[in-house]
């Protein structure tokens, strides 16, 4: 793994796997705001993109979603549906398009996924070979062994301030 440079003129993507985070911590407890600004150090954010499956029946979701949209985040949610709340229907599969488009595409110089999920270890390999970084960030506690490994670089989210204050 090699260490973040503090270059102000890299170019960083964000794409965010908004129920592994929820998953992790719960609903509504992470300042999405702070974490982005955390994760980019300083560095150029051009795309910030939120993954998720559609509740129709959940308004903290639907209020995540419009403050998520307040922040300039763009919110993808692909087609088809589960029954399940815990379950996501496509939603690694597009994140995991979306990115490889991105490195193959893009003019970023880095893209930044906030996802612990094991499922992503092979997305690593087609952003490297674009001839972009690549680097997580998860929970210590969802976050794959052979993920951190096999990135460029890994933050942990549980030593970054971004969890907002919970009223007693």
């Amino acid at each position: 793994m090699t260490a973040i440079t503090q270059n102000k003129n890299e170019k960083v993507e964000i794409f965010i796997d908004l129920m592994n985070v929820e998953t992790s911590v719960g609903r509504d407890i992470v300042d999405y705001n702070c974490l982005v600004k955390c994760l980019a150090k300083g560095r150029q954010i051009t795309v910030i993109r939120a993954y998720d499956q559609i509740k129709e029946s959940n308004p903290e979701q639907k209020r995540l979603h419009a403050n998520l949209k307040r922040e300039k985040v763009r919110i993808i949610v692909p087609r088809g549906s589960c029954g399940n709340s815990h379950k996501q229907i496509g939603v690694d599969v597009q994140l995991a398009t979306d990115v490889v488009t991105s490195a193959l595409r893009s003019s970023c110089d880095t893209i930044l996924i906030v996802s612990g999920d094991g499922d992503f270890i092979p997305v690593i390999d087609s952003v490297k070979a674009s001839g972009k970084k690549i680097e997580f960030a998860a929970f210590s506690g969802f976050a794959n062994m052979s993920l951190i490994d096999e990135t460029d670089y890994f933050t942990y989210l549980d030593d970054l301030p971004i969890c907002k204050e919970v009223e007693a």
